[in-house]
């Protein structure tokens, strides 16, 4: 498989990082974060683009990424590239990366992410799903609803389950309520609370109950005020 960086493009990725630290204006900056290390940030960004050692690659990644300025520019940049990398464990991480940034920050690495949602690694799928989740962004609703109903892995449907939380459309109520006759067990319960969290209902794990108290409302979004503080997703 190709790789996503070149030598020349990881040399480059790398002096863009290094000149953003140590420029005139951020030195507190760069010296709060060579004091936070015990390798240098640099030699951290060398690991993170190397393709010759996944493992290195993963560690760097989560390194990077456990730190708010980690989670801003140039990185986000670097981690939507990094999915694409041919081992799955360095896409499952910079997909993680992406997952825990500001939401409106990695909104536009959308189109990256949803690559994920069709990775042949179930973990890379359930990466992206959660990554997708927290975005929000329409375009991922579709894919999202596509993996609740029929990924074959049971892990990879709760995670799309549980994403399609904030996508609050008639079509995603749909899918959810199809999605409590899901033969795992995971995924049925996954749904319940999906729907009790997009509706502030709970009608149990029945479809017929849900359209039941469902067709009561005009809105099924809007939540009953005495339930509004309340909540029975559990997790």
């Amino acid at each position: 498989m190709k790789r996503c960086f070149s030598f020349s493009f990881s040399f480059v990725l790398l002096a863009t990082v290094v000149a953003g630290c140590q420029s005139g204006n951020n030195e507190r900056l760069t010296q709060w974060i060579l004091s936070g290390f015990q390798r240098s940030p640099e030699a951290i960004v060398a690991d993170a683009i190397d393709p010759a050692d996944p493992d290195r690659q993963r560690e760097a990644i989560a390194s990077l990424s456990s730190h708010s300025w980690g989670l801003e520019e140039p990185y986000l940049k670097a981690y939507s590239l990094l999915a694409g990398e041919a081992d799955p464990g360095v896409r499952v991480a910079a997909i993680n990366a992406l997952g825990r940034a500001e939401a409106e920050q990695a909104k536009k690495y959308a189109p990256q992410v949803l690559k994920g949602l069709d990775d042949p690694v179930p973990a890379v799928r359930i990466e992206a799903a959660g990554a997708l989740g927290k975005m929000n962004v329409d375009a991922a609703a579709e894919p999202l609803s596509g993996r609740a109903r029929r990924d074959t892995d049971p892990a990879v449907r709760v995670a799309s389950v549980r994403a399609l939380t904030g996508y609050r459309t008639r079509p995603v109520l749909n899918v959810l309520l199809r999605c409590l006759d899901d033969p795992e067990f995971s995924v049925r319960f996954a749904a319940r609370g999906a729907l009790n969290e997009m509706t502030g209902l709970d009608a149990g794990c029945e479809v017929n109950d849900w359209n039941r108290r469902l067709a009561e409302r005009p809105d099924p979004f809007q939540r009953p005020a005495c339930e509004a503080g309340s909540s029975w997703w559990p997790f």
